[in-house]
């Protein structure tokens, strides 16, 4: 096992590896666990036959549903969430106070206007006079002008981000999703048209890395994360079954990737760990790249959202 955090592999049996206890939540509260265990014992017996490489026609749903399970089941995905929401929320904060003042009085202008329309209101406004309820708009209006809000916005946000527990949120919205559906229909729907072959290739060939299965997108000129924002029809999904076969899901004739190309995207994809049957130079060099590319959402995707956001002056 090649994580992050050390510098040396460790040798390990594989029954000990990913284990975190009421992961799929407390089993005395939630039947996931069961229901986790149950397809996990549906999918053997169909891995088993990729592995000897096989694809049985009358196996095509299965294949297909354990593929989207291997997309949404992982502590990658759970992390990666948590690490997105606290990427927004950090640019978020540094956005507020070098933001546009003028827009900011603006919306709140605006704000303020569509609560006084409200009848609780209206109603205590009309025991006031016309020239009365002018004078009072104008007030606030003159208020506001004068008043950054910058500084008071930033200091509720920051009091909202340090109440929020991103990693609680994260957990039980995952375990949720997982227990309504282990292979969400939406999600197999994106890979109904791609055609699967099992390919061998030479012992110890691939790394398998905590990311799973990773794909392409028509377009897209590098892989990714299948939950990463994307846009278009899905051309390439990659799943290495073992350290010799990988499973391809593919629209029409494409390449292949390489054993190299394959590996090197299972490493930077992960965000924690791979496994590998040996630990050589290359290995090294893969575990180098661990992390690289594991966020869900790009920086630059981030910064566009929070400029649209929070224009700056």
């Amino acid at each position: 096992m090649f994580r992050r955090s050390l510098d040396s592999p460790i040798e390990t049996n594989i029954k000990n590896l990913a284990q975190q206890r009421d992961f799929h939540g407390n089993p005395q509260d939630s039947t996931l666990e069961k229901t986790m265990s149950a397809n996990e014992n549906r999918f053997a017996p169909v891995i088993e036959e990729l592995r000897q490489g096989h694809v049985p026609e009358t196996a095509l749903p299965t294949i297909r549903e354990f593929v989207v399970h291997l997309i949404i089941r992982t502590k990658n995905i759970r992390q990666g969430f948590v690490e997105a929401a606290k990427d927004l929320f950090d640019q978020i904060g540094e956005a507020i106070p070098a933001s546009d003042r003028k827009k900011w009085k603006n919306r709140i202008k605006k704000a303020a206007r569509k609560e006084m329309r409200d009848p609780k209101w209206r109603d205590q406004m009309r025991y006031l006079s016309r020239a009365q309820r002018v004078l009072l708009i104008r007030s606030l209006e003159k208020g506001m002008q004068e008043i950054d809000f910058r500084p008071i916005l930033s200091g509720l946000f920051n009091t909202f981000r340090e109440k929020v527990d991103l990693e609680g949120a994260a957990h039980t919205g995952h375990i949720n999703a997982l227990t309504k559906a282990i292979a969400p229909e939406p999600r197999m729907k994106t890979i109904s048209h791609l055609h699967w072959q099992s390919v061998s290739y030479a012992p110890h060939s691939f790394i398998l890395g905590d990311v799973g299965v990773f794909g392409r997108s028509e377009g897209e000129t590098i892989y990714r994360n299948l939950l990463s924002a994307a846009s278009g029809r899905i051309e390439i999904v990659v799943a290495p079954i073992s350290h010799s076969v990988c499973l391809f899901g593919t629209s029409g004739e494409i390449e292949l990737p390489s054993i190299e190309e394959i590996n090197e995207n299972s490493a930077q994809l992960s965000r924690e760990l791979f496994l590998a049957s040996r630990s050589t130079d290359r290995e090294a060099r893969y575990q180098a790249q661990l992390g690289k590319r594991a966020a869900l959402v790009a920086e630059t995707e981030f910064s566009d959202i929070v400029t649209d956001l929070l224009p700056s002056e």
